[in-house]
């Protein structure tokens, strides 16, 4: 090589290096302007997806994204993890490290990701994988480069585009490219009147664009996260799954679809099962009767174990084989239960759901599977006199909905159709909890209590598990839970009624608590509402961004039965306290029955519902109005 060439090839290295470093030091966090750092964890510099739809069971995804983390509390994005099973080729990934000079640490390449099960220790198997990266810093901020493609031939799912991963993250650079030349796509957006974005669709691409997102703190009872962000759900018309293809525009095709590759189970359950079922309802006419032997049946006999193959990991285990085993995943146990009920001529159907307290259903409109992440069974019964089974629990009451699957939107395949129906929701009266008590005062100031509590609805399903737990862990979470402000309490005697004909759990409870009654001066003082307290105290926010969302109504009651010491009486004059809101109500009082005996009643009801950001103050006032209500302390006096 002569000394031109090396001379040539000097420069061109030098000027490569120079572009290197410049591209590098774009990630410097220095380069970050100053209010995408305010309340900030991580600041994404770049997230870009470009998607190919080639054929319908042909799909390319590429993505590139390097995030900046801040500080410890945003270390969850030091994860790299791309899924991946026998239908997914993982073409390339390298994640690069960058100090806070935008000044590279180390370069990661496939091979030093680990390859991991993507499900926990409760599946017991799964066709899906990990691989995944973890980069552990001792000195923040760093970066995190990471680039990526896969290809799959799975078209049934495409990747969702969201314009933040989370609260407390800012976004500098965003896009999403989708290209699908041959076959038609369905679009769903949401939030998307932000200025930031620039969005242009076609029949053939989507194409977004967003810039300078600032970070959002979270606000207590506002809604879901996915709610509050711009977000586009796409959805082929043709597509494929683990090798079997499927068209459909609606939910109507999408049930016929199911129905006809993936819940079409003929296989034959053991006869000495069936003979079991039948000697359960031989005597029995009623639907429901049958129904509900039915299902305590299988919940006796099954247990819940997460099994995510098949098609996609939609298709259940054959009823067969869940029968021979005695367990199944959602999936497989109501698969197996529907059997079990078609057998007795009950008919019952597949319910696809979006699982979780947030209360999220799936779009009508928008025909997805990508919605839902669980299965229950739907019964229609006569008169609309419907049932809803959740197979996966071994002690939940037949028909009870908690709030894992209440009142949303669900998929409802049934033999040529499918449909998009709601699950029940209970109105404030039906979430209700009464506490009742016999209160003894002795001249000392001390309390013996004989309390009870009984609750049903939802607030059934956030009780009737402490039947199962052991003396020490329930003596601390009355304590902790219940009575916290009561620091001299003695719980003892604890038992448990679970009446799952009626859905209501009560729990009764032996409790003294020492020093109860105050002083002022030489008065004795009380407060009345020893046991049924509001002491939630709202979080403040000087300018809030966000909606009250007041996700589910409840009633709460408390009736006491007082006995002072021999000689004493509690003055009651202008003891009863009335409050009325649009978000609920409150009352109390105190009579007299005879001589040394009274009754407290207290009774708070709040109403579910939706109220702009303005209302926020307003609930919060009325929060607190009731917790001062409910300190309200009278005399106690010698006559």
């Amino acid at each position: 090589m002569n000394r031109l060439n090396k001379f040539l090839l000097f420069c061109f290295i030098c000027l490569s290096s120079s572009v290197v470093l410049a591209q590098n030091k774009d990630l410097s966090y220095n380069y970050i302007p100053e209010d995408m750092l305010k309340n900030c964890d991580a600041v994404i510099r770049i997230d870009n997806m470009d998607i190919e739809i080639i054929s319908q069971d042909l799909m390319k995804i590429k993505t590139s994204f390097a995030i900046t983390v801040i500080n410890e509390s945003g270390d969850h994005y030091s994860r790299v993890v791309i899924p991946y099973d026998k239908h997914t080729t993982i073409k390339k990934v390298k994640t690069t490290i960058y100090n806070e000079a935008g000044e590279k640490i180390k370069t990661i390449k496939k091979s030093k990701f680990r390859d991991y099960s993507a499900v926990s220790s409760g599946t017991l198997y799964s066709d899906s994988r990990v691989l995944a990266y973890v980069y552990s810093s001792p000195k923040y901020p760093y970066t995190i480069y990471n680039e990526q493609e896969i290809v799959t031939s799975n078209t049934f799912s495409i990747p969702r585009w969201v314009s933040v991963s989370g609260y407390n993250t800012s976004v500098e650079e965003s896009s999403y490219k989708l290209k699908s030349l041959k076959n038609k796509f369905m679009v769903k957006t949401d939030n998307f009147e932000d200025p930031n974005i620039n969005y242009t669709a076609t029949d053939t691409e989507i194409n977004i664009k967003l810039k300078n997102i600032k970070p959002m703190k979270g606000e207590s009872m506002s809604g879901s996260f996915m709610s509050k962000v711009p977000n586009i759900q796409v959805s082929l018309e043709n597509f494929n799954l683990c090798g079997v293809q499927g068209t459909a525009k609606n939910w109507s095709e999408y049930g016929k679809w199911f129905n006809d590759n993936l819940l079409n189970d003929s296989s034959i359950i053991d006869q000495k099962t069936l003979s079991e079922i039948d000697e359960l309802t031989k005597d029995i006419s009623s639907d429901r009767e049958k129904a509900k032997l039915v299902y305590e049946y299988v919940q006796t006999k099954m247990r819940y174990i997460s099994v995510q193959v098949g098609i996609g990991g939609f298709q259940p285990i054959t009823a067969d084989i869940v029968d021979k085993a005695s367990y199944g995943d959602c999936k497989g146990l109501s698969n197996y239960t529907k059997r079990l009920l078609e057998y007795v001529k009950v008919p019952a159907y597949f319910a696809f759901v979006k699982a979780g307290s947030t209360g999220k259903g799936c779009e009508e409109t928008f025909s997805s599977m990508t919605q839902f992440n669980h299965v229950v069974l739907y019964l229609p019964m006569q008169e609309n006199n419907e049932i809803w089974l959740e197979c996966t629990s071994k002690d939940s009451p037949f028909g009870y909905v908690s709030n894992f699957t209440d009142d949303r939107n669900v998929f409802i395949p049934m033999g040529e159709d499918g449909k998009v129906m709601k699950t029940p929701s209970y109105e404030s009266s039906e979430n209700s909890r009464l506490t009742n008590a016999d209160i003894n005062i002795d001249e000392y100031g001390n309390i013996e209590a004989k309390v009870s509590i009984n609750t049903k609805g939802i607030l059934y399903g956030n009780h009737y598990f402490l039947k199962d737990r052991d003396p020490d862990y329930l003596n601390k979470y009355y304590k902790k839970n219940y009575w916290h402000y009561l620091s001299n309490a003695e719980i003892k005697n604890i038992s448990f009624d679970n009446d799952k004909d009626n859905i209501e759990f009560t729990e009764k409870l032996d409790v003294n608590i020492s020093n109860y009654i105050g002083k002022v001066g030489d008065d004795n003082i009380i407060c009345l509402n020893i046991f049924d307290k509001d002491v939630y105290n709202p979080s403040k926010y000087r300018n809030r961004k966000f909606g009250l969302k007041i996700r589910r109504g409840y009633t709460k009651e408390a009736s006491y039965n007082i006995k002072t010491p021999v000689g004493y009486k509690i003055n009651i004059d202008d003891s009863s306290r009335n409050l009325e809101s649009e978000f609920g109500s409150y009352s109390s009082e105190i009579t007299e029955t005879e001589s040394g005996k009274y009754i407290y009643k207290r009774k708070l009801v709040i109403n579910k519902g939706d109220y702009p950001k303005e209302k926020y103050k307003v609930y919060s006032k009325f929060l607190k109005t009731i917790k001062k209500m409910d300190n309200t302390k009278l005399l106690l006096s010698k006559i």
